[in-house]
C-alpha cells in the first residue's frame, strides 16, 4: 500500500501545501537523539515536511499522535472525499480509523469537524469483509455511538 501525496483543496491556497507544520506553529523541535525511536524521529521529520507532501502515512502518524488536529484534520477530510478507506502503509481505512480515534475533547470543541467525520463514517459499511482482521469497524462504532444517549 503506497503512500500518496495529500491533496490540498482548492479553498486552500497554493501556499498553505508548501508550509511545513514548523511552519506554521513556529515550533523547531530541533534534531531527534539517535536513540529516540522511529515514532519520535518520524514525526519531527513529518513536523518539517511540507503539508501537500505528507501522504496519507504521514498524516495517519501525526494525526495518531495527537500532532497539529486543527490544521490536519481538514486535510484528511480532504483526503477522505476522495477516499475514504485511505491506509497508509496499514489496512484500507487506517487513516480513518485513527482520526476516528482522536480524544473526546478535540470533537467537543471542533464540533464541525466532528459533523464533517461522523458523515464520512456514517457513508462506510461496517460489515463489509475488508475490514475483517482490523479495528476499523469497532472503531467506527464508538465514534459514532459518542455523545448519544445510551451509544443509542
Amino acid at each position: 500500500m503506497g503512500e500518496s501525496s495529500v491533496g490540498v483543496e482548492p479553498a486552500e491556497s497554493e501556499a498553505t501545501a508548501v508550509l511545513s507544520l514548523q511552519d506554521i506553529d513556529g515550533q523547531d523541535w530541533g534534531d531527534p537523539d539517535p536513540e529516540d525511536s522511529y515514532l519520535v524521529r518520524t514525526c519531527t521529520m513529518l513536523h518539517r515536511r511540507p503539508l501537500g507532501d505528507l501522504g496519507d502515512e504521514g498524516l495517519r502518524l501525526l494525526v495518531g499522535q495527537q500532532i497539529a488536529l486543527p490544521t490536519l484534520i481538514p486535510l484528511a477530510t480532504a483526503v477522505f472525499d476522495q477516499r475514504p478507506l485511505a491506509s497508509g502503509d496499514f489496512y484500507p481505512g487506517a487513516l480513518l480509523a485513527s482520526v476516528l480515534r482522536v480524544s473526546d475533547e478535540y470533537w467537543d470543541a471542533h464540533g464541525d469537524q466532528r459533523t464533517q467525520v461522523r458523515l464520512i463514517a456514517e457513508r462506510i459499511d461496517p460489515k463489509d469483509p475488508a475490514h475483517e482482521g482490523t479495528d476499523l469497524s469497532e472503531v467506527m462504532s464508538s465514534f459514532l455511538n459518542a455523545g448519544t444517549p445510551n451509544g443509542e
